[in-house]
């Protein structure tokens, strides 16, 4: 996927331990966990980002808003301790 604009986003409802993003490009990822103020990622080039992490398997709500250009590859998410 590709941010065409800004206010481009997507929104991820998840279970688990953690979340990562596999990004190319160069600009900004604005992330916000459940609703929270957006958190500015510095993305420099192609990488697997680490998005967020938890201490245990948790249920999450994720909003991304990538600058435009940047290409988001994947979403992966990481097991957690039940």
């Amino acid at each position: 996927w590709i941010a065409g604009k800004d206010g481009d986003h997507l929104d991820i409802s998840y279970e688990a331990g953690g979340a990562f993003a596999t990004l190319e490009g160069q600009g900004k990822l604005s992330l916000s966990l459940d609703g929270s103020e957006p958190t500015p990622i510095e993305i420099d080039g192609p990488a697997l980002y680490p998005l967020v992490e938890h201490p245990r398997h948790e249920a999450h709500h994720l909003t991304l808003r990538p600058s435009p250009g940047l290409k988001v590859w994947s979403i992966s998410f990481a097991a957690g301790v039940p």
